[in-house]
């Protein structure tokens, strides 16, 4: 169904027009118009009168009695164009009463001008609606003259643009970073998308009502200032590798890879891309704990640095920044590719206190769960390149995945994986190996369930213990079968098991 909501007759007439909308004469409370599109789906059309408190209660009365199905739409209306044809929407919408900003999840790729409002209507449809509605089901237009059937056919096309992979449509920065060299070379190299100015980054990435899927396919990239805390102490769910002082950092959240298993899912509203553009302040504060005690730093557990690289060069950067540091260790971790410029920068670089630590894991799982991933044979002819280039390299089996088969299958898979590895790369080549069954924390796998009914992976019964869930005696088998097919290769010193 196509929704759309109207404070005024005149700012919709065009629309009641074109669609041939009735005035449904049984509604006591509000002018509401119902008819068809051309693909014969209901439209509504409803007048709710102007103001915030209006426009606020018609949505809600409205909204009270009706279901949403997954592919309704939601479109609120207002002229805007100064009697010109055309159309813009919204991507930004400024709530004069409250201060407040808001900002709808913005189809990926749409033939209209992009603006800001101003509404009070808008803002009151927006917080009313996001209650019943995903973000993305939510569009608002500036009308022209002579345009319900342009934006008729967006309408139409919809969903077959959300159902493609766009990445990047837009780039949401803050404004207080505007100036800044390294924000506007970064949206310079991002030509192709559209830009909107925000105040803070969690006024997008922390809206409610996001759909994962959707932003899976096509991610919009939030460039932000990160402040406050900007080095954690490792999480108990992580391996230390023997290291007392054991840190992670995130200049980058969320990741371009859709794996069913990540925990980002169940930690972050939102699958965009935040990348912090400030990375010198995260460098001095690794400074400053580097005078009171040696570093062992994560800094790819929120995201896969690797695969931003071409972007971002962020890699580069840390690699440039820990070259000397006496006392500093960096893993960096990755299912990605290196791209052959990192490669080759890497060769002519001293990376010695720089652990490029690969996840590994058999196509069957891959297949199912680790979507737009690489394969295992990439990952591999990854980790020969890393070795042959002289890098510390680290192997990653975790988390080990119990996939939907029979065990024998399972453990079979992970064998050829480990024999394939070792038949191309020198197993004392290897910095080390680590291997894991899968575990998350109890409300975050809550939420992960709810993101993702459709799982398999996520609808398996898993055991609670210490206020995480994991595979439990089966999840102990497999990496009991795993670590000792790996001491086939490697000495036991050398093998870190998550416990």
């Amino acid at each position: 169904m196509w929704r759309f909501f109207s404070a005024e007759y005149n700012s919709a007439r065009e629309i009641i027009d074109f669609y041939n909308l009735k005035k449904n004469m049984t509604e006591p409370h509000f002018q509401v118009f119902t008819g068809k599109n051309k693909k014969e789906e209901d439209v509504e059309l409803i007048i709710t009168g102007t103001g915030q408190v209006k426009a606020a209660m018609a949505a809600g009365y409205i909204m009270s009695g009706r279901s949403v199905d997954e592919r309704d739409i939601f479109i609120c209306v207002e002229e805007g164009m100064e009697h010109k044809e055309g159309c813009m929407l919204c991507s930004e919408i400024y709530d004069t009463s409250s201060g407040r900003y808001y900002y709808p999840d913005m189809c990926p790729v749409h033939p209209f001008v992009e603006t800001s409002s101003e509404s009070m209507e808008f803002a009151a449809w927006y917080e009313t609606l996001t209650c019943f509605a995903m973000q993305h089901q939510l569009v608002f237009a500036k009308l022209g003259k002579n345009m319900a059937e342009r934006l008729g056919g967006f309408l139409e096309s919809f969903y077959d643009v959300y159902e493609q992979r766009h990445p990047f449509h837009h780039v949401y920065a803050e404004r207080d970073i505007k100036d800044e060299k390294n924000v506007q070379e970064l949206i310079t190299k991002l030509g192709g998308s559209r830009v909107v100015w925000i105040n803070h980054y969690k006024d997008v990435f922390n809206r409610k009502k996001q759909s994962l899927k959707l932003q899976k396919l096509s991610p919009a990239i939030i460039l932000a200032k990160k402040t406050g805390q900007l080095i954690y102490p490792g999480s108990k769910e992580c391996q230390s590798f023997g290291n007392s002082f054991f840190y992670y950092t995130s200049s980058m959240m969320n990741c371009l890879f859709d794996c069913e298993y990540c925990y980002l899912q169940g930690m972050y509203p939102s699958a965009d891309i935040v990348l912090f553009t400030n990375l010198d302040d995260i460098f001095a504060a690794v400074d400053e704990l580097l005078m009171e005690h040696p570093v062992y730093l994560c800094i790819s557990y929120d995201t896969d640095m690797v695969a931003l690289e071409t972007l971002t060069c962020y890699c580069r950067r840390w690699i440039e920044y820990a070259a000397g540091r006496d006392g500093l260790t960096i893993e960096l971790r990755t299912k990605a590719k290196m791209t052959e410029q990192l490669a080759d920068y890497c060769r002519e670089k001293v990376c010695e206190n720089i652990i490029f630590a690969f996840t590994l894991t058999p196509d069957m799982v891959k297949l199912s769960c680790e979507h737009n991933t690489p394969p295992a044979n990439a990952r591999i002819t990854a980790i020969e390149s890393a070795v042959n280039s002289g890098l510390k390299v680290r192997v990653c089996f975790d988390p080990l995945i119990i996939a939907d088969c029979p065990d024998e299958e399972n453990r079979q898979s992970y064998s050829e994986l480990i024999r394939e590895l070792f038949d191309r790369v020198e197993p004392r080549s290897l910095y080390d190996v680590s291997l894991g069954e899968f575990r998350v924390p109890c409300d975050y796998l809550k939420r992960m369930r709810k993101k993702r009914p459709e799982s398999k992976l996520l609808a398996y019964p898993f055991t609670k213990e210490n206020d995480s869930f994991c595979y439990g005696r089966e999840g102990q088998l497999l990496a009991d079968y795993v670590e000792n097919e790996l001491r086939s290769y490697l000495p036991a010193e050398k093998i870190y098991r998550w416990r």
